[in-house]
């Protein structure tokens, strides 16, 4: 059995009530999941052959969820980044927990600026992370760059299966502290097959559920109870627990919008043609 030491610190820099969601995650530790949580990374695994000689870049790691569990999956090594330096500590802690220090490991980065070699990865998660930054075409840059020739890009964005209200899509871009793109599915595949060398071979697609407002608060509630969080003055306490009831309720609104899909491209060494006679599947006809 692997512990590790319990952190009771909170660093809480400035008002809760003007926090974003990046910021707000690393504060309160939430084992922030990937669209799909482990059954996604699953899916991944499987897919994009990650196994225990690969070596996989996750951007936007957060609080580590998603580079622990690829580990504990296939035993890959992986190396997540984050520019969050409270989510890279949390991530730390979480690989710690699992006794994976030796082939997870966590570091303060720019996604835009990589300080990684050319070509030195087999897969490159990105997943929704792309939506959080405004230069996006520099940032997939940058993932084609580090990612070897047959290797993977894996993106799993949230999109809009239909219009939102401009109210939601207002508060949601203030929550995450970046404009939001009202993007479809459509678009999202645009992008990533507008970078050189990048083709899809894979894709599956999701819509979110309309969680319940009693399953909502009943997940904060139980959030609250870290220990962490626990040991706080009240007043700070009522301050976290109301920022966290609006965001949950916030993106619970908006993901009734929305879907997801799990794209994997893989880099070439330059595109082939495009395909003429495509196909799709059905389901299976009776014999008659």
């Amino acid at each position: 059995m692997v512990e590790a030491a319990a952190d009771t610190s909170v660093p809480v820099v400035g008002p809760v009530s003007e926090m974003d969601y990046s910021s707000f995650v690393g504060l309160i530790r939430e084992r922030n999941r990937p669209s799909g949580g482990v059954r996604t990374v699953q899916e991944v695994a499987v897919q994009a052959r990650i196994g225990s000689d690969s070596r996989v870049l996750e951007i936007g790691s957060n609080t580590g969820f998603t580079s622990v569990n690829m580990s504990l999956l296939t035993g890959a090594s992986v190396m997540g980044i984050d520019v969050n330096p409270n989510s890279v500590a949390e991530a730390e802690s979480y690989a710690r927990l699992h006794g994976l220090s030796d082939r997870v490991q966590f570091q303060v980065q720019d996604a835009r600026e990589l300080a990684v070699e050319d070509a030195s990865f087999d897969a490159v998660w990105v997943s929704n992370v792309v939506s959080f930054v405004a230069d996006k075409a520099r940032m997939l840059d940058e993932v084609t760059r580090v990612v070897k020739v047959g290797g993977t890009v894996i993106a799993v964005p949230i999109y809009y299966r239909r219009r939102p209200p401009q109210k939601i899509v207002d508060q949601v871009s203030d929550a995450i502290g970046t404009p939001v793109d009202v993007m479809s599915k459509s678009d999202w595949r645009a992008f990533y097959e507008k970078a050189p060398g990048l083709e899809l071979y894979y894709e599956s697609d999701f819509a979110y559920d309309l969680i319940d407002d009693q399953d909502v608060e009943r997940y904060c509630d139980g959030l609250m109870d870290k220990e962490h969080l626990a040991s706080l003055d009240p007043g700070v306490q009522e301050q976290i627990r109301d920022r966290m009831g609006y965001f949950m309720r916030l993106f619970n609104e908006n993901l009734s919008y929305a879907g997801f899909s799990v794209m994997l491209l893989q880099k070439r060494v330059e595109r082939d043609e495009v395909e003429l006679f495509t196909s799709h599947s059905v389901p299976l006809l009776p014999k008659e």
